[in-house]
């Protein structure tokens, strides 16, 4: 009894020793003690002197505690006196107990091979020895045609029954009078009766029993002719609760994993295991103390669980996820950066706000890297707890509690990178790191409303339909407008009649002051004038031009000859415009002297006029035609650039007009950019492995992303009645003034957009024939105070058009658009597009995720997602919902507590009793969660 209560309470301490919860650890389930009859570490127990056994038993525990290995299973043939000893010597020493160590025991059992089939029994160490003894008691074996319990006494006696050819057969000869040759011929040669086998595992208290079967190791299954005893097959695959094996494409089909290898045969095979994978072992089967943890060719077995039975039993419920055959431990398959600590001193959360008195209490939390869920009663500050790390690390949610939390650098998170590396953070401060952090009800605030909800998805997938860089050279239509604008008001300022009229009232002057014989010479002193101007003109821009390459020379050359002193090694040619120079300059006196000679010509026209003695002072004459003259010359002008605003205007208007081919090309490449954009995340990148790639197709298998051209007609009609004079648009008997708007201005969808932008007769002001959109912008009497710029602004302009025409992305869930999901499915489509979008490494934390998703979905996808990504991301929940912690089989729990507004935390595992009895007072459905999967697995 005093070993039992010693062992209890060593126990206890150990368990709650785990509050980092499942983690993966090294275990070796097939030791053997000099107990065994096969033993080849020297003398065996009963060839022992007392000095002799402690001194073996020192060596053999100091070889378990400085191995790596973190749980031991005793494995002996025949009997658990290697382990009764073992564990006398730890009553006995208690400080030396640092291990776990298991019972168990290897036997023989009837099988039709043509071999002794070998099966483990691994057992609970809370089991009494009287519990042990009891069960192997219960094993029965056949002696001639009787069966007897298994003992050493019993398995002499069967050896007894041996002639001397079969003894001879294994090695044996005269054994009959050799008590201890007839135990070690009965060991080799005695198998136990199947059909005891239930009942020995019913003595046992529930849940304290597991058959390892060893099957591509020495004596298993795998040797079995299954094709010709099918049912002893079945028998054994479907009774083991696990298999011990090395070969790794054994290992998959037992782990349930589907490869190119077994695609053609694993349903085959989990339907014979009874249809559930079931975990794998590989022990040392060390013989002696030397091997105890050597594996062979370095196949270790990893299980992710706290170093008890308990923990082993959970392999059970999720074999692929919990155990692992290598040499590396699984952990570092995929490093990811984590929260691995929070650590609290007792402090008031809201020191600032006197009506709440709420505080932390001492707290050290190490956390798992894997799922963290952290479950307490209404107000035991699992939220709070996550509030903490959102207010250190600045990702704050408008207007909610954390902005409240004001405590000061008594609360820290440490974060561990992916490199191994690690950093305190302090509340507090400025810090930020990158991880996702859903509040509570965050998801549902966004999901109300199905735009939003888009836009966040877009957001999220990293789509912009503005995508102004998804264009080579689109026209900016806003300047376009602008200078279309400019220059008609330019043309309403100058009239081609005034001009023209101008032109012909002077001309008509200058002919009614000259007459026929001097009006030719007149109209040569003129022709004179203009050329003389136009040459000086060309003389003034020629001269601009000329300083300009002389500046131009001396400012280049001089960049040249300070690159060209730096770059010793190169050397670049000096600028030279001499042969424009020379150009420009012999042009300049080429026109100098035209004037020259224009204006000798019109002094001998003053000279010839004199001569002639006109009427009236031929010098104010000819002033006169000069001036008039100047003002036709002006008015030319004028017209000149009348002519070129217009041939600018009518280019402006055909690239407005044009501008409809630049917007199907824009808005096309934004559809493929939303496609293309879809694909990709959909694909998943090309250096993720093909779990990670399958991960993301799961979470997006239901949702569909297309973009699509969108016209929105009612808020179209909305801008555009804005801009129209509405008297001419008065109701009548059957036709609001909207409807005549419609009428006249036809365009309901993108297509008939289209045509009226580029200038197709689509519009009804005319009740004859319809009219072009410039032919209507003509009618004024159509519009308000700058309608028709705002209509333009509005047609044309980018700002103004997204109002009502635009690319949107198509979002469905299971072949339903955002508004018709329930806020739950919505919740749903938004958390699964988060969780495929973010960073594939980074941590996530989600404030009950239940609140905002359909319950649907958090059974029957969010748990398998949660199992899978919990490998390359830590997440941590705090969470009502049972299933969320059990079924996702939950790495680490944390259970909170409130003491008169104190608020505490401790965690264990999901193997942990304590865990568990405390997943089913809090959590609704944590019974039924259990018992579910229990009765799944068929395992208690």
């Amino acid at each position: 009894m005093k070993f039992n209560q010693q062992s209890k309470l060593l126990r206890i301490k150990i368990k709650m020793e785990f509050s980092k919860g499942s983690e993966w650890r090294k275990w070796d389930l097939h030791i053997h003690t000099p107990a065994s009859f096969h033993w080849n570490g020297g003398k065996r127990f009963y060839e022992m002197e007392d000095a002799e056994k402690n001194a073996e038993l020192t060596k053999l525990i100091e070889k378990i505690n400085q191995s790596d290995v973190e749980v031991f299973g005793i494995m002996d043939y025949w009997t658990f006196d290697g382990y009764f000893e073992l564990t006398k010597f730890l009553d006995q020493n208690p400080h030396l107990k640092r291990k776990t160590i298991l019972p168990g025991i290897e036997l023989r059992i009837e099988c039709h091979a043509p071999f002794r089939l070998n099966i483990h029994f691994l057992l609970s160490d809370k089991l009494t020895h009287q519990n042990l003894l009891d069960f192997k008691a219960s094993l029965l074996i056949r002696i001639g045609a009787n069966k007897r319990p298994l003992s050493d006494e019993a398995l002499t006696q069967f050896a007894k029954t041996l002639d001397d050819s079969k003894a001879r057969a294994h090695g044996f000869s005269n054994h009959q009078n050799d008590e201890r040759k007839c135990l070690e011929l009965g060991s080799k040669t005695a198998e136990v009766i199947r059909d005891c086998l239930q009942d020995a595992q019913r003595l046992l208290p529930e849940g304290t029993c597991l058959i390892i079967l060893p099957y591509g190791t020495s004596d298993g299954l795998s040797k079995l002719d299954w094709e010709r005893y099918p049912q002893d097959d079945n028998y054994f695959m479907q009774s083991a609760h696990a298999f011990e094996t090395r070969d790794c494409d054994e290992i998959e089909l037992f782990l349930g994993i589907e490869t190119d290898q077994n695609k053609k045969y694993i349903a085959n095979f989990i339907k014979t295991m009874g249809g559930k994978p079931k975990p794998v072992v590989s022990g040392s089967d060390a013989h002696k103390v030397a091997d105890y943890g050597v594996y062979p060719s370095n196949r270790m077995t990893w299980i992710k669980a706290d170093p008890t039975f308990e923990g082993l039993k959970y392999t059970i419920y999720d074999p692929s996820e919990r155990v692992r055959i290598g040499q590396k431990n699984p952990i570092l398959e995929f490093p990811k950066p984590y929260f691995s600590q929070i650590k609290i001193q007792s402090t008031q959360i809201f020191p600032k706000l006197l009506n709440k008195k709420i505080s932390f209490t001492d707290t050290n939390l190490e956390l798992n890297s894997g799922l963290i869920a952290i479950i307490g009663g209404r107000g035991t500050g699992k939220s709070l707890l996550l509030d903490a790390i959102a207010k250190t690390f600045n990702k704050k949610k408008n207007k909610d509690r954390t902005y409240e939390i004001s405590m000061q650098g008594d609360f820290s998170v440490t974060y561990a990178k992916n490199t191994g590396e690690t950093e305190e953070f302090r509340i507090g401060g400025e810090s930020e790191i990158i991880y996702l952090h859903v509040h509570q009800r965050e998801v549902q605030d966004i999901v109300k409303d199905p735009e939003f909800l888009s836009d966040a998805i877009l957001e999220m997938l990293g789509i912009s339909l503005v995508g102004e860089n998804l264009l080579d050279q689109e026209e900016d239509i806003d300047d376009i407008l602008r200078q279309i604008k400019e220059c008609k008001v330019w043309l309403n300022k100058h009239p081609r009649d005034d001009s023209q009229a101008i032109i012909d009232r002077r001309t008509q002057l200058i002919s009614t002051i000259t007459t026929e014989s001097n009006r030719q010479m007149i109209e040569s002193y003129a022709n004179n004038i203009s050329s003389t101007k136009a040459n000086e003109k060309h003389t003034n821009r020629l001269t601009r031009l000329k300083t300009k390459l002389d500046s131009l020379a001396i400012e280049i050359n001089s960049e040249i000859r300070s690159v060209n002193d730096e770059l010793s090694e190169f050397f670049i040619p000096i600028v030279d415009f001499s042969s424009q120079v020379s150009s420009i300059q012999e042009a300049i006196s080429s026109l100098t002297e035209m004037t020259t000679n224009l204006k000798l010509s019109n002094i001998r026209v003053q000279e010839s006029l004199e001569q002639e003695k006109i009427e009236g002072d031929p010098i104010t004459l000819l002033q006169k035609v000069e001036e008039y003259r100047s003002e036709i010359e002006k008015e030319k002008e004028t017209i000149h650039q009348i002519d070129t605003k217009w041939g600018q205007l009518q280019s402006l208007v055909e690239k407005r007009n044009a501008y409809v081919n630049q917007l199907d090309i824009r808005f096309n490449r934004l559809v493929s950019h939303v496609k293309d954009k879809w694909v990709e995340k959909s694909e998943g990148r090309s250096e993720w492995v093909d779990q990670q790639k399958k991960l993301i197709k799961d979470l997006l298998q239901p949702i569909s992303i297309h973009g699509e051209i969108y016209f929105d007609e009612s808020k179209f009609y909305e801008h555009v009645k804005s801009c129209l004079n509405l008297t001419k648009f008065r109701a009548r008997q059957d036709s609001s003034p909207l409807d005549r708007i419609k009428s006249m201005i036809p365009v309901d969808s993108y297509e008939a957009y289209k045509l009226l932008i580029s200038n197709q007769p689509v519009i009804w002001f005319n009740a004859q024939n319809p009219s072009t959109l410039d032919d209507f912008l003509e009618q004024e009497d159509y519009f308000n105070q700058d309608g028709i710029d705002r209509l333009l602004t509005l047609f044309f302009s980018e700002s103004e058009r997204q109002k009502y025409l635009k690319v949107l992305a198509r979002i469905k869930y299971d072949d339903k658009s955002p508004e018709e999901l329930s806020i739950g499915q919505r919740g749903t489509l938004y958390l699964c597009l988060k969780l495929a979008t973010e960073s594939f490494f980074d941590p996530i934390i989600i404030d009950q995720p239940e609140d905002d998703l359909d319950n649907d979905f958090i059974m029957k996808r969010l748990v398998p997602i949660f199992t899978t990504i919990k490998k390359y991301r830590q997440i941590i929940i705090a969470t009502h919902n049972a299933n969320l912690v059990v079924n996702a089989d939950a790495e680490q729990v944390i259970v909170a507590d409130n003491k008169s507004e104190n608020l505490s935390y401790f965690s264990g595992s999901l193997e942990s009793s304590k865990i568990r009895e405390r997943i089913c007072d809090v959590l609704e459905g944590g019974k039924e969660a259990f018992r579910k999967r229990e009765q799944k697995y068929g395992f208690k």
